[in-house]
């Protein structure tokens, strides 16, 4: 067996398609699971196509437990973790998934507030548009189009 590791790193921002779901474990541990709605945008021919894709995440233990009230449908966070394939079997036939093993959130955008519900919810959840990014022909130019010369 090999002793030599691969690199397994994601950073992501995106936004909550869900109310985390926290599950506890005869063990006392638990498990946080929810899923990131990540837009972006691509040139197809000479049209820019929005794209939305849909990541499931878990987040374990006490840090599942503390954002419990803060991770909600809407809220834009950053997440870091890694991949990794859950298996299973299911009638017969072997089953997986790709799921991410989130390591550390970031809650993004504007502050929380407390609901008359005991439970916190996000002040506005802006419901954001990606827009195509527009770029003057100069900005794409490679070095060889730069005025000066670099002192290095």
């Amino acid at each position: 067996m090999s002793t030599q590791r691969d690199i397994n790193n994601l950073a992501m921002v995106g936004r909550l398609t869900r109310d985390i779901e926290v599950r506890y474990f005869s063990t006392g541990g638990c498990v946080g699971e929810f899923s990131l709605a990540v837009n972006s945008i691509r040139k197809r021919g000479d049209q820019w196509e929005e794209a939305v894709s849909f990541f499931p995440v878990l987040l374990y233990g006490k840090r599942a437990e503390s954002l419990r009230n803060y991770l909600l449908k809407g809220t834009q966070i950053a997440v870091k973790g890694e991949l990794f394939q859950q298996r299973w079997e299911y009638d017969g036939k072997n089953q997986s998934k790709v799921v991410i093993q989130a390591s550390e959130i970031q809650l993004l955008g504007k502050a929380h507030q407390q609901s008359n519900q005991g439970r916190v919810v996000p002040q506005a959840v802006a419901q954001v548009q990606s827009q195509p990014v527009v770029t003057r022909e100069a900005d794409r130019r490679g070095p060889e189009f730069f005025d000066d010369d670099i002192p290095f």
